[in-house]
């Protein structure tokens, strides 16, 4: 059993994905220059030029001078890691830059390419690309899983024109999500569940004036989590309870907006005893903006988020949440992505996950 506790950082992502580039040959000689590696991979130069240092360390490329690219002292079959340049590829494609994955799905990335590793694979991550904002992806699609020539595809936060291509004429391919409208098998949270849960609580509590926040985009995981939320009020016993409202974030996004959204919220007649936030930056506006109305968490307004953050560690109180184990999230994406890989076929999906509940303190009895 590895007892070493993993570290997970931006830069160790970068370095350990250009290590792996450089092992399969993507660049015969010279590194790209430091303009095009940022657009490629969605990160600042900082980030780039310490995981370059770091690959220059190790001796895979040559310090270059400013402006010039450096060349690569590692070419193809001449890395460290000899078996990668003929490992079978793994994609894993996200709409989110690097620099935007939570930790959680850090770790679940580095848990997942050590298993794929073991397993004969290398795991490419794809992101940031222009498919997600197109409304027929199709053409874009083609070359992108034409340069990576993957033997099976994880699509993260895809979009339904994503997945209808996939289903229909891409590569085996599984949903790190929920499916809309298609038949591909996916590995996801039990929204609905969750927002049952969450919604039980809530009652046991007292609270009958409760909203839900979610971002402007529909995500379909999230519309589940409602309709959980709205059944654990309608379905209970007794008296008939308000149905929690919806509190939809602004088109443009941002701390701002949802501030203004929140106070505007907490002086209307539907002022709330609770909030069930979706996301979990959500949970740092509100308690900021609350902090700066000398409002308090839970006396003035209850938390629960169905999401969980490291942040939560550092915020008194601690935040009610659900909380997945990445590293469980991860062995069983392992094990379905090697089925599809090594069938070529589609497969069932997994029973859907049942994240933790962290009871925190951020939700206060008032019956």
């Amino acid at each position: 059993m590895d007892l070493v506790p993993k570290r997970h950082s931006l830069v160790t992502e970068t370095t350990a994905l250009l290590r792996e580039a450089i092992a399969a040959g993507r660049w015969p000689d010279l590194l790209p220059g430091e303009r095009k590696l940022c657009q490629q991979m969605q990160i600042g130069r900082d980030t780039l030029r310490a995981a370059i240092q770091q690959l220059e360390q190790e001796g895979l490329v040559l310090g270059g001078e400013a402006g010039k690219q450096r060349k690569i002292l590692a070419p193809r079959g001449e890395a460290e890691d000899t078996t990668a340049a003929s490992a079978g590829i793994i994609a894993f494609l996200s709409p989110q830059k690097l620099e935007q994955f939570p930790n959680s799905l850090l770790v679940e990335i580095d848990v997942l390419r050590e298993r794929l590793a073991g397993s004969g694979y290398r795991l490419e991550v794809v992101t940031g690309t222009k498919v997600f904002t197109q409304a027929q992806p199709g053409h874009g699609l083609n070359k992108l899983t034409a340069d990576y020539a993957a033997e099976a595809w994880i699509l993260h936060q895809t979009t339904a024109p994503i997945q209808r291509w996939f289903a229909e004429k891409g590569p085996p391919s599984l949903l790190h999500g929920q499916p809309q409208g298609v038949e591909l098998p996916a590995v996801d949270v039990d929204y609905m569940a969750v927002g049952r849960h969450a919604g039980g609580f809530l009652i046991s509590r007292g609270h009958r004036e409760v909203v839900i926040l979610r971002p402007h985009a529909s995500l379909r995981g999230l519309d589940m989590a409602e309709t959980g939320l709205r059944e654990a009020f309608v379905n209970h016993p007794g008296s008939m309870l308000p149905t929690p409202m919806t509190l939809r974030e602004s088109e443009e996004g941002g701390a701002a907006a949802l501030a203004s959204k929140i106070g505007r919220l907490m002086k209307s007649q539907q002022q709330p005893t609770a909030l069930v936030l979706t996301r979990s930056r959500q949970a740092l506006t509100v308690v900021s903006w609350l902090a700066k109305q000398r409002l308090r968490v839970p006396e003035d307004l209850s938390l629960i988020s169905l999401d969980y953050s490291q942040n939560f560690d550092h915020l008194l109180p601690a935040i009610t949440c659900y909380r997945s184990d990445p590293e469980i999230t991860a062995k069983i994406v392992f094990r379905k992505v090697i089925e599809i890989a090594s069938s070529g076929a589609s497969i069932k999906s997994p029973p859907a996950i049942m994240p933790d509940f962290i009871t925190g303190g951020s939700v206060a009895n008032i019956l």
